[in-house]
């Protein structure tokens, strides 16, 4: 039932609810950042998995280079969509130890 209900609201309308409830999360780190003058050329996704967090980081930070990079294979189709929708992005089928 959870599962159902995390697809129809979709995320953005999730993270406006935490928002509104001062839920701590990574769009308002980052927004947090971006005010107080970070302004990113290129960050490294280590463990991107299906590449979420790129694509939240450049809902922020449009444009800013991004290198995902996962261990696991299975994941190449989610990620391949990724960087075919965001041009400024990469990934490598890689292990970070």
């Amino acid at each position: 039932m959870i599962s159902l209900i995390k697809k129809v609201l979709g995320e953005k309308f999730k993270r406006s609810i935490k928002e509104q409830l001062g839920v701590p999360g990574l769009h308002i780190t980052l927004q947090m950042l971006k005010s107080r003058g970070f302004a990113p050329k290129f960050v490294i996704d280590g463990g991107a998995y299906e590449g979420q967090w790129a694509i939240d980081f450049l809902e922020v930070f449009p444009g800013t280079k991004i290198l995902m990079l996962e261990a696991q294979a299975s994941k190449a189709d989610r990620l391949n969509k990724v960087i075919q929708k965001y041009p400024s992005v990469q990934w490598h089928n890689a292990l970070l130890s």
